[in-house]
């Protein structure tokens, strides 16, 4: 498991979706049987759904690339795929289990139970410097980044407005109680207006601000405003503590609450090619259809807008359908989109 620097010829560049030089995190695995890799394939998958809900905040789709778009020599691929706030989807990571094929190619074994020789079984895993892009498109405003609080690098930013003191002397025992609770926090010292400094830790994602002024310190109280909604509440200071905890998580929530309706309203159940027109054109998002299994389909779905299949959802009911684009029966359930 490592992070490394991939280059990569890329004819159209996008800041941190696509670029020429990334980072990306990839592992690789090798075991002694088909069920064991099996197991290890769904266990990252799981891995990186739970990192993106649970830390980045985003609601993710995940399940099996179709033979088309699945990773050259994998056996299969399991794939993490969010929608945007715009209703584009983004592959956010993948893992592929490879079966014996690269062991085979590259003659990779090991001595098993019965003292033989045996290739090995292997998986491989990753997820890129890409999550960066989907963070920024999943929460972000006009205003700039919203920030989750569990991966936020400050989760509070403290602003004295006036140049006394008192001010300074609560501002610091803020700050220091809030470390105290594991909370990463800092004080804005520097010479910019209050309106600049507000603004600045707003377009830097900062997910709670602390403004404490003159009228605020001789009422025992600071303001507190939240990034993601912008909600400002007077607090009392002996409650602040407590608050700004009960904050963070409340942030978070709200946060993948967002992603998860946003997804939500833009997941459509389509029956035709007319359908699948019309939402992509006016309200773009995951498509849910049946699909008969066949590559022609696949491809000609990507006639309209350039829709490709995001992944096979898993279902029991194929058989009372059709493909959506033949009328043929049905194999799979898929979700199609459109793809940054």
């Amino acid at each position: 498991n490592q992070w490394c620097s991939v280059v990569r010829w890329e004819k159209e560049t996008r800041p941190f979706l696509r670029s020429r030089e990334f980072l990306w995190q990839e592992g690789h695995t090798a075991h002694s049987s088909a069920e064991e890799a099996k197991v290890e394939t769904q266990k990252m998958l799981d891995i990186y759904k739970t990192f993106f809900e649970e830390y980045l905040a985003i609601h993710v789709m995940t399940g099996r690339k179709t033979e088309k778009e699945k990773f050259a020599g994998a056996e299969y691929t399991l794939t993490v795929e969010a929608l945007m706030q715009n209703g584009i989807c983004l592959q956010s990571a993948t893992s592929h289990y490879f079966g014996q094929k690269f062991a085979k190619a590259y003659d990779v074994k090991f001595i098993n139970k019965e003292n033989e020789y045996e290739h090995v079984y292997q998986t491989s895993w990753g997820a890129s410097t890409r999550m960066i892009g989907a963070l920024i498109m999943a929460h972000s405003d006009d205003r700039g980044l919203v920030l989750p609080p569990k991966i936020a690098p400050k989760q509070v930013c403290i602003i004295p407005i006036a140049n006394e003191p008192a001010i300074y002397a609560m501002s610091e025992k803020i700050n220091e109680l809030l470390k105290s609770k594991s909370i990463t926090s800092y004080i804005d010292t520097s010479n910019k207006s209050a309106g600049f400094k507000f603004a600045e830790a707003e377009v830097n994602g900062i997910p709670i601000r602390i403004e404490i002024g003159s009228k605020d310190l001789m009422n025992d109280s600071v303001t507190v405003v939240r990034r993601d909604t912008h909600e400002k509440e007077v607090i009392n200071l002996n409650n602040i503590i407590d608050h700004i905890s009960t904050l963070l998580v409340s942030i978070q929530e709200n946060l993948y609450n967002k992603s998860f309706n946003n997804t939500k309203e833009r997941t459509f159940d389509v029956t035709s090619l007319e359908e699948v027109t019309k939402i992509i054109n006016e309200t773009p998002g995951f498509l849910i259809s049946y699909w008969c299994g066949k590559e022609s389909c696949e491809t000609k779905m990507k006639e309209i807008k350039g829709i490709k299949s995001r992944c096979i959802i898993e279902s029991d009911d194929c058989n009372n359908h059709k493909c959506i684009v033949c009328q043929e029966k049905a194999k799979h359930k898929i979700s199609w989109g459109i793809q940054y």
